[in-house]
């Protein structure tokens, strides 16, 4: 990067927004910049040769707020505005924002604690789409962002092959720089020959669970004026160019895996435009497809699901009203597609044109690999007589579970990170419905320096085909808000789920945790009990959610054993400029303590809230019991508590 950029005050973080005839957004793209819990940051709007008053909306930002800056150019695409940002970018990191999108207040700074942590090249985050019915989780993005994790790469975690957006992320510059990224201009889908060859590039990259980018779809994106020639070209353009990349590393497995991954998602999206589409789209279509097809190894497409298998094989054949048929077929089973038909050892979909000499379309088109996945779900977790009762549904895809005896479960406990597997009795109903019944005791190793985490691992056989996973998730009210039990003096099991929405059973004493707590004048004191901690240096640790800077508070020590208290001063804590509440969780670390330990309100009930002149402070039990710190203005109907010791468990 040139020295022209930085300064003594650069700041750390350059936020690029291109700017087109967005007038109608802009102001509220700028403003959830504006408002964020981050403040060191500079915002580079680059006007691109808008006709509408949006250079003016974005020069208003300019003169009232110091970080951000307006650069203005000739028309000439998302692709040139982007680069020409990078090129007045002076931070340390970069993000990329699209001017009719917005960002959660907590995005940046969720994005570079995470950074500032692990030392990764870049880091991305789940996405929300925001349409005229309402603010929701995208579809795309909810299989690659179900939990979060460190310092990975795509190697490691290939459904980041799906993570083709810019702008769910925040880069470090250097490795921008180092690898000479920049965007290609002229044409549309310029994120995928950017992310997608990153995620390569990278050391390791950060991902995050929570919603870090909200996607406006409205009818001028450019992502929904998909049904147009050019449109489609720059799509496959783009698909192809990662596709030299991946050759040009010499990574055949990726770019098999890439090859499927465009087939299930970039490129299906155009066939699934054809039935409302003329008939030089259709041509120029199957044109692409075929030229695609031909490069394309088998053990790309043997690895879709067989009605996409099928599909493809209809394109690459030119068979363009049998394929019009089987998109009919795919919308009028609503994904269902079709039950299973075995011949010997093998499965194949019952799909349009089976064995039907007319149109000889091999059988191996039509055979269940990928599509045999084992569907379930959680509806109950539930304590009766000290025994906790799991209730759900699994089920082997396109296999038929009606009768009990189609279907066979085994369940087993399995100690995390140990090697005790424990079975565990399962009650079968219809359809594939189950009960299981966990007895604690079970679940308790005596003399465990730490409380130990056991999962539920489900072992399903349905008409020759053999399905294990661990279980999850949560689909009914009655499996998500779960709650512990003490089942000997000082020993709890806690029920909770992971990031990845599977069931933990965390059996073992309480760590730390909360036995009072009161008011003194702008100040939180919390009392905590905490074994087995000793030595200098213990101290809270408050992280807000989903992310950001942790801080933290000294602990003193009580007269009694185990006994801490800190005093917590409540301003801070408070750090929307909108108004939402702000959320924290509570750890311990330091003295004798290996790692961070949550601090917990099991079995409390309710939650308790103080009031100050200027904030709201409530103190109830989150997931897995742990102690959840709610700052926010103060509500009328607040009830004032006393300022005195209140214990709560």
């Amino acid at each position: 990067m040139s020295s022209t950029h930085r300064g003594a005050h650069s700041p750390e973080l350059s936020v690029i927004v291109p700017i087109y005839n967005v007038e109608r957004f802009l102001a509220a793209c700028l403003d959830s910049l504006a408002t964020q819990t981050w403040r060191d940051f500079e915002v580079i709007m680059v006007d691109d040769g808008s006709p509408d008053a949006s250079a003016a909306i974005a020069a208003r930002f300019a003169a009232r707020d110091s970080r951000f800056r307006l650069v203005r150019q000739a028309n000439a695409g998302l692709g040139r505005a982007r680069n020409t940002g990078v090129r007045h970018a002076g931070g340390e990191f970069l993000a990329f924002v699209d001017s009719d999108d917005l960002l959660p207040e907590y995005a940046l700074e969720y994005f570079l604690a995470s950074l500032r942590t692990t030392g990764s090249d870049f880091a991305t985050g789940n996405v929300d789409v925001l349409t005229s019915r309402g603010r929701r989780r995208s579809p795309m993005h909810r299989p690659i962002f179900r939990g979060s994790a460190a310092q990975t790469h795509v190697t490691r975690r290939p459904v980041l092959l799906y993570d083709r957006l810019v702008t769910n992320k925040v880069w470090r510059r250097s490795f921008w720089d180092l690898h000479g990224l920049r965007f290609p201009e002229g044409v549309l889908y310029e994120d995928i020959q950017v992310a997608i060859p990153a995620h390569f590039l990278a050391a390791k990259v950060d991902v995050l669970a929570s919603p870090v980018y909200v996607w406006r779809r409205h009818a001028s994106s450019i992502t929904r004026n998909r049904v147009n020639i050019k449109s489609m070209e720059d799509r496959f353009s783009a698909v192809e160019s990662v596709r030299r990349f991946l050759e040009e590393e010499g990574s055949r497995r990726f770019l098999r895996e890439w090859d499927r991954v465009a087939l299930d998602s970039d490129l299906r999206i155009f066939m699934h435009l054809l039935d409302r589409a003329d008939e030089p789209f259709q041509r120029r279509f199957l044109d692409l497809a075929a030229g695609y097809l031909h490069r394309v190894h088998r053990a790309s497409t043997d690895r879709l699901s067989a009605i996409r298998r099928l599909q493809w094989h209809l394109a690459g054949s030119r068979m363009l009203p049998e394929l019009l048929e089987t998109l009919s077929f795919e919308r009028a089973t609503r994904g269902e597609h079709a039950r299973a038909v075995r011949h010997g050892l093998r499965h194949y979909g019952r799909l349009p044109f089976l064995d039907d000499p007319r149109y000889a379309v091999p059988r191996a088109v039509y055979r269940m690999r990928e599509d045999l996945a084992l569907e379930q779900e959680v509806r109950a977790v539930t304590w009766r007589r000290g025994d906790l009762l799991l209730s759900g549904r699994a089920r082997v895809l396109h296999l038929r579970a009606n009768r009990r005896r189609d279907q066979q479960m085994v369940a087993w406990l399995v100690q995390k990170g140990g090697l005790r597997r424990l079975p565990l009795g399962v009650v079968l109903g219809s359809r594939g419905r189950y009960r299981l019944t966990v007895d604690p005791k079970r679940l308790h190793v005596r003399r465990a320096p730490a409380p130990v985490t056991w999962t539920v691992e489900l072992w399903v056989l349905n008409h020759g085909v053999f399905r294990r996973a661990e279980l999850g998730p949560p689909a009914h009210v009655k499996a998500r808000g779960l709650v512990s039990r003490q089942f000997e003096q000082g020993v709890w099991a806690r029920p909770h789920w992971s990031d990845q929405k599977t069931l933990r059973i965390t059996v073992g004493p309480v760590q730390a945790q909360l036995t009072g707590h009161r008011l003194v004048g702008e100040d939180l004191e919390l009392c905590l009990n905490v074994p087995g901690l000793a030595g200098d240096g213990a101290r809270l640790c408050l992280t807000p959610r989903p992310g950001g800077l942790t801080r933290h508070h000294a602990l003193v020590r009580g007269e009694e054993a185990a006994s801490f208290s800190v005093r917590v001063p409540v301003g801070p804590l408070r750090r929307s400029a909108t108004g939402r509440p702000s959320e924290w969780r509570a750890h311990v670390m330091g003295g004798v303590l290996p790692e961070p330990v949550a601090v917990t309100m099991p079995g409390a009930k309710g939650r308790a809230r103080y009031t100050t002149s200027e904030q709201e402070i409530t103190l109830s039990r989150a997931a897995a019991d742990e102690l959840a710190i709610r700052v926010r203005e103060p509500r009328t109907t607040a009830t004032v508590f006393p300022a005195v010791r209140q214990a709560i468990v």
